[in-house]
């Protein structure tokens, strides 16, 4: 009994140590992890402080906080308040019921489009490589290359929450705050190696909400299954992230909605699966979506343990129509279909891509430009480098029956070929060669009726652009060039890149004139705006075809008027993105024009013109034309010159001209002509003619004397024909002159002997074989085909006429030579010559007056 007693009071004392004990451990203990567990855990860990604060410290319960990880000024981590709920069965299995995380503050820094976590990234860097992924060879050396393979820890809690918490990430100049929180559940099946974990990950950048749902197996079959969904993500809010410019309006609204990505892994092998439906809308300087761009995408991948990979992504092909616009610019097109296919071994793979889109229409206020399909597809292969990655990749862009259009030309190609390769190696640019073709296009000028057949041409382009360049010549043939349904000829140039410019070198042979060639050298490339520049010359050196040209080889009406001369000319194209310029200046040296038919030759022409805008055909004013000879006919002019200019819409103002004729000039007003018009009237301005020159030239009569002859002569062209309205001609006043005229038989033919008009033309005839006059007065018009020249004179022969006056006669008769005749002191002669086409002179009345 006493031994009982004795037992019962060691058993009470140690239950009393141990109570004490106990109750000392309860308030000792949280000092205790604070001084001594906590620092023990962050030296074994690597981080440079590890602290907390535990607030309460029960059977059933813990509360400590705030707890830091990392540097102390700086923490890393910060929690303002962590729970541990537990109770004695859930400490017997070593976990926790709950743990509570409120106020969680993840630091991360964002650099080089890296993300990480300071202090983090040194001790994972130290605790990379242990023995678990070291194995032996054969020989006993360690080999890193077989790792084993990785385990999902078991957590020591079978729920975790974390609350009002944030992720800091500080990038170059910025700081972002992201909201998240986290629930974590872990189920125990009745089989212990079939635990699961449940998670919902909630986060809200930008007060845009993100979902990540995930389930985890944890045991000999382990996988993870992680599930995205993000409603509707607008990009607008993240401008300055993915690189957007500032310049972005708040109403362009980029959108990715019902974004969704399924994730499933055992750990060795991946399994993923994303759709979305990404929507353009708004406006972004200067563009501005009309119609919205929508488009569904879908993503499929999958890698297994031994690091091979493959992914495919599509998106279905739809009717819908999107438009964009930017400035006076419209483009509108239906959505694209895109498919694209990739596989590979870790970081060495290669693609094939195709996209189509269908009904493409780029349009402005005055162009147009449409083709039924714009196809691409692809080919890229990625291998690893030393310094990063090599890729290389090639692309082919096909555009079917494609039309270029606007007011002034019409451009179709059959085929347009954009074949191109790039290379991207390490950190270095990507360097670009590529090639454009096309064949057999036209183009059609709907003013002045240009067309252009055959057209082929081939532009090598690389990049980066260097000067000069080593790269191969491109080319550019024109087989056909019609101007209306007259065959011009053909061109060809050669093309090559240097710098960021395209140099042209080509030459245009004419089907018209043999020989005759056209140098072209110019060249194109962008603005520093961006816009297109495009600036040439061509060249026609001096030229004299072998034989004289006929104009009807160019114009069926003009056959038989033949030129020839020295042609020479030169001129300037400049294109600045707005408008086109296009100048011209030609130079005709010692020409000629005759027409055999009409007894036409003008030679010793000398012209030269100059077009401001050689599309409108439009020159400048005051152009020059000389000639030295101009003969019709009879008639003679030794030189002139024209002052005209060449108006648009094919007309010709002539301001004014001087020809010189019968030793004077001639001078007209100025004087419009167009192939619309067929009625002209003009006013013919002569000064000092020679009066004896002029008959001899218009009456078929020789002549010869001294004095002039001054006035004015409205002449109208209408349907062809010339006619004169009561023009007329004077000698100066007080100034006389005299007249011999010879060969004027014709006069009298026709006319019998004894007829009273006989005898006066006969008397007028002797007359003006030496006559001297004080005045003389020419008139002209026109009755029916005939111009009518009516000369009027007054003066004296100066020598004896065979004439006498009888009365029996009322009228002079001629005498014999023995006779002296008679002396006329003044006589007055009023004659009218009537000039039919065939030139033949008829008179018609005679006065005289005999004192």
């Amino acid at each position: 009994m006493a031994r009982l007693r004795q037992t019962v009071n060691i058993i009470g004392i140690i239950l009393l140590l141990g109570l004490v004990l106990s109750g000392v451990l309860f308030f000792m203990l949280p000092g205790l992890i604070e001084t001594r567990i906590l620092p023990h855990i962050a030296r074994q860990t690597g981080f440079p402080s590890l602290n907390c604060r535990i607030n309460h410290l029960g059977l059933t319960k813990t509360s400590a906080g705030p707890l830091t990880l990392g540097a102390t000024a700086d923490p890393t981590v910060t929690i303002e308040q962590v729970i541990l709920l537990y109770d004695p069965f859930s400490m017997r299995k070593g976990e926790l019921k709950k743990v509570v995380l409120s106020g969680v503050s993840i630091k991360t820094l964002f650099s080089k489009g890296t993300l990480t976590l300071p202090g983090l990234k040194e001790v994972l860097g130290k605790n990379t490589r242990n023995k678990n992924t070291r194995n032996k060879t054969s020989k006993g050396k360690i080999d890193d290359a077989s790792p084993t393979r990785p385990k999902l820890p078991t957590p020591p809690f079978t729920e975790l929450e974390i609350e009002r918490s944030f992720i800091i990430v500080e990038a170059p100049g910025k700081v972002y705050r992201i909201p998240f929180s986290l629930n974590l559940r872990k189920s125990t099946p009745p089989k212990p190696e079939a635990t699961k974990l449940h998670g919902t990950l909630a986060i809200q950048p930008r007060n845009t909400p993100i979902t990540l749902k995930f389930t985890a197996t944890l045991g000999k079959k382990e996988n993870i299954h992680l599930s995205l969904q993000a409603p509707e993500v607008d990009l607008l809010n993240f401008t300055d992230i993915i690189g957007f410019t500032s310049s972005l309006n708040a109403p362009f609204t980029p959108t990715i909605s019902n974004l969704g990505i399924s994730v499933i892994t055992d750990l060795e092998s991946i399994s993923l699966n994303a759709n979305l439906t990404t929507r353009l809308a708004g406006h972004h300087d200067p563009f501005t979506w009309i119609t919205p761009l929508l488009k569904e995408w879908h993503l499929a991948a999958e890698l297994d343990p031994q690091g091979n990979w493959q992914a495919r992504l599509d998106t279905p092909s739809d009717d819908t129509n999107w438009q964009l616009q930017k400035g006076g610019l419209t483009v509108v097109g239906n959505s694209p279909a895109i498919t694209l296919e990739a596989h590979g071994q870790g970081k060495k793979g290669e693609a094939d891509w195709l996209a189509v889109i269908k009904k493409p229409v780029l349009s402005n206020d005055n162009s147009r430009f449409s083709c039924p399909t714009i196809k691409a597809e692809g080919h890229a292969d990625i291998e690893p480098s030393e310094q990063g990655i090599k890729v290389a990749l090639s692309t082919l862009l096909k555009l079917a029956k494609t039309h270029i259009t606007n007011q002034n030309f019409n451009i179709y190609l059959p085929e347009l070929l954009l074949q191109g390769e790039l290379l991207q190696k390490d950190l270095a640019d990507p360097a670009i060669d590529a090639t454009l073709q096309f064949a057999d296009g036209t183009f059609q000028a709907s003013n002045p009726g240009l067309k252009v057949l055959g057209i082929d041409g081939t532009l090598p382009w690389h990049w980066p652009a260097s000067e000069p360049t080593t790269k191969p010549k491109g080319k550019l043939n024109c087989r056909k060039i019609f101007l209306d349904k007259l065959n011009l000829g053909r061109f060809a140039a050669s093309l090559q890149q240097q710098g960021k410019k395209v140099l042209l070198k080509g030459n245009y042979d004419s089907a018209l004139i043999g020989g005759l060639k056209m140098i072209t050298k110019g060249q194109c490339g962008l603005n520093p705006n961006g816009t297109m520049q495009v600036a040439s010359t061509f060249e026609i050196p001096a030229f004299k075809p072998l034989d004289p040209v006929d104009l009807g080889d160019f114009i069926g009406s003009a056959r038989g008027n033949i030129v020839d001369g020295t042609l020479s000319a030169y001129g300037t194209l400049l294109y600045d993105g707005c408008r086109t310029n296009v100048t011209a200046t030609m130079d005709i040296k010692e020409a000629l024009f005759r027409n055999e038919e009409k007894n036409l030759l003008c030679s010793g022409i000398n012209c030269g013109l100059q077009f401001p805008d050689l599309p409108s055909l439009r020159s400048t004013p005051k152009q020059k034309l000389v000639f030295d000879h101009l003969s019709l006919g009879n008639i003679i002019c030794p030189g002139g010159e024209l002052f005209f200019q060449i108006e648009a819409d094919k007309t010709l103002l002539v301001e004014k001209s001087r020809i010189s004729w019968c030793g004077g000039n001639i001078e007209t007003q100025a004087l419009r002509i167009s192939q619309d018009i067929d009625h002209y009237q003009s006013t013919l301005y002569c000064d000092r003619l020679e009066l004896a020159e002029l008959l001899e030239q218009l009456g078929q009569v020789e002549a010869r004397g001294q004095g002039s002859v001054n006035g004015r002569i409205p002449i109208a062209w209408e349907e062809g024909k010339i006619t004169f309205d009561d023009g007329f001609l004077y000698s100066t006043p007080g100034a006389g002159g005299s007249i011999k005229i010879s060969g004027g038989e014709t006069l009298t033919a026709g006319l019998p002997t004894s007829s009273p008009q006989f005898a006066q033309l006969d008397l007028a005839r002797e007359a003006l074989k030496d006559y001297q006059y004080q005045w003389t007065k020419l008139s002209l018009n026109s009755e029916a085909k005939e111009l009518i020249l009516n000369l009027q004179f007054d003066g004296k022969p100066n020598l004896p006429l065979p004439f006498v006056y009888k009365k029996e006669l009322g009228g002079f008769a001629r005498v014999t030579a023995n006779s002296p005749g008679s002396h006329f002191q003044g006589i007055s002669l009023d004659i009218n010559l009537r000039l039919p086409l065939n030139r033949i002179l008829q008179y018609k009345d005679l006065s005289t007056m005999i004192e």
